[in-house]
Formats: C-alpha cells, structure tokens, sequence
C-alpha cells in the first residue's frame, strides 16, 4: 500500500506550509504528495520548490491552466502513484500520526473484502477540537447511506486511486465547481466504505474559500448542481428526501435548461425549487454576485 496526497491549489502561496508541516512530521513516510496548481498567480511555484529541496519524500507539481477544483482532482487521479489517494486541501492540517492510523484502518479491513471497499472515511476538527458536523453512527458502511442518514460536515476520505479513476468528477462545459458527495455517492452505490470516529484532519474556513462562498460557486455550475440532485433523488430512500432534491434540482435548474422524466413529484417540487431560486439571488445581490437569470 502507498498513499498519495493530493492537494488542488489555486492562489495558496501563504497556507501551503501547513499541510507541509503537516506532512514532514508523519511517523510514516510511506506516501508522496501531488500538488495540482490550478493557475495560480502568486508564489506558489517557489514556495513549492523550496518544500522539493527540504522534504525527506517525494513531492510531485503539476501546473496548469485555471479550470477549478474538480478538473484538478480528475487530473490528480490520473497522475497519482499511490494506490490509495487522500484529498489534502491546501489551508488545512492533520495528525503526526495520520498516515499510520489511515493504513492500520484499511488493514482493519477483511482482505478478502478489500475489493468491496472503496477505502476509509474519518473526522474532521476545527482548530478548537470541535468535531465538524456530526460524528459517523454505527453500523453505516455506504456513501449512500451516509446521504440517507443525513450525517452531516466535512470528513476525510481515503478512495483506492482505482476507485476514484472509476468514477472522476462529472465536468459541464465551463463551469468550474461541482459537490464532493457527486463523487462519493457514485462510489456508494458500488462500492462500501469503512467508517472511523477518529478525528484525523483539521480545518479552517478560508474567507474566500469555496466552503465561504458555497451559493457563489453552486449558482454559477447549475448542470453540476442538477446532477448532484439528480443523484440525491435516485439514491434517497423516502419519499420526503426525494422531494427535498427534487426542489434542490429546481433551484438550480431555473438557471439552465434540463430534461426531466419524474412529472409528479416535479409538479410538487418546482414552486419550492423557485422560492429557494429567488432566496439564492437575494443572497447573491448581498455579496455582489447577482445575476437575476442566468449564472454567476
């Protein structure tokens, strides 16, 4: 086993050291990191250079023009050579003890199972130790099932590179964000996942971060929004949660055009979708991104 870290990066000259730091103090080294610059105009070049001339292992840069985070990871899966692979964002943290824990928890894993296994998933923190969103309840071993549980906050996955090749970020045209759990639920539905109550990486949120500005980013990718929805709906196990996506779909689907085949529960959905349609661009309005028809 070896573990690749991946880290999509555009403009994160000043916070690349913490996952740097993070990195050089593992009590594992059995893993390289993969930095995918998304067209970054400051010094991210340089900093980076200075990490390949101090680490004791190996650091791979790849540049490129700027496209967003998905495309960036898509490509990252491509290039990884681990055959596990960890989504390392560029102003987080983690445990000295990350890389060991993440093998010890794959090898908790029946090897006769391991091809049935996507990978791991773990906690996240704030910096003040608290958990972000809700820890995992037991006996869960989907993606799926997480999205039906409605288990809530950013957590850290690790996926076989083999996994994440098999099911990349959708992309739409030129639109530059779609939602991790697009990924995670297509994994889901094939796949299960190991769950672990242990908080591994820590967080901050970033003024200008996408978790910030998430309406920002999701008002402008209204075929990736519909997509993810459209998943939502068919993995959701009741008929209250396929309603909610239903309505999530119209929301966004008011900024493009889109094809649907459930009339019934559209009908029911598509007043709602065009409420929360009118409450997105009123917040758009408030911090400057309004666009009353079409995207951001």
């Amino acid at each position: 086993m070896h573990i690749t870290f991946i880290t999509p990066t555009y403009n994160r000259a000043h916070t690349l050291e913490r996952v740097y730091s993070s990195l050089s103090s593992q009590s594992c080294k059995d893993f390289d990191w993969l930095i995918i610059d998304d067209g970054s105009t400051d010094r991210t070049s340089d900093v980076v250079e200075t990490f390949q001339r101090e680490a004791d292992f190996e650091i791979t840069y790849v540049k490129k023009h700027n496209e967003g985070k998905s495309r960036s990871l898509n490509l990252g899966y491509s290039l990884c050579k681990g055959d596990l692979t960890v989504v390392f964002d560029s102003d987080d943290w983690c445990s000295e003890k990350t890389v060991e824990l993440f093998y010890g928890f794959v090898k908790k894993i029946p090897s006769d199972e391991l091809n049935r296994y996507s990978g791991v998933s773990v906690l996240k923190a704030y910096k003040s130790g608290a958990v972000v969103g809700d820890e995992y309840p037991e006996q869960m071993d989907s993606y799926v099932e997480r999205s039906n549980l409605k288990v809530k906050g950013d957590k850290w996955d690790l996926i076989r590179k083999d996994v994440a090749q098999e099911y990349p970020f959708p992309v739409f045209g030129d639109e530059r964000y779609i939602a991790p759990s697009s990924m995670l639920l297509m994994i889901g539905r094939k796949y299960k996942t190991k769950f672990i109550n242990e908080v591994l990486g820590v967080i901050e949120y970033m003024d200008d971060g996408i978790s910030r500005n998430n309406i920002k980013h999701r008002a402008g990718s209204p075929l990736g929004c519909c997509y993810t929805y459209d998943l939502i709906f068919d993995v959701s196990d009741n008929f209250t949660a396929k309603l909610r996506a239903r309505t999530n779909f119209f929301r966004f689907y008011f900024r493009q055009r889109f094809f649907t085949r459930y009339k019934v529960i559209d009908l029911l959905a598509c007043p709602l979708g065009f409420v929360m349609y009118i409450v997105d661009n009123v917040k758009l309005l408030r911090i400057g991104g309004y666009n009353w028809l079409g995207k951001v």
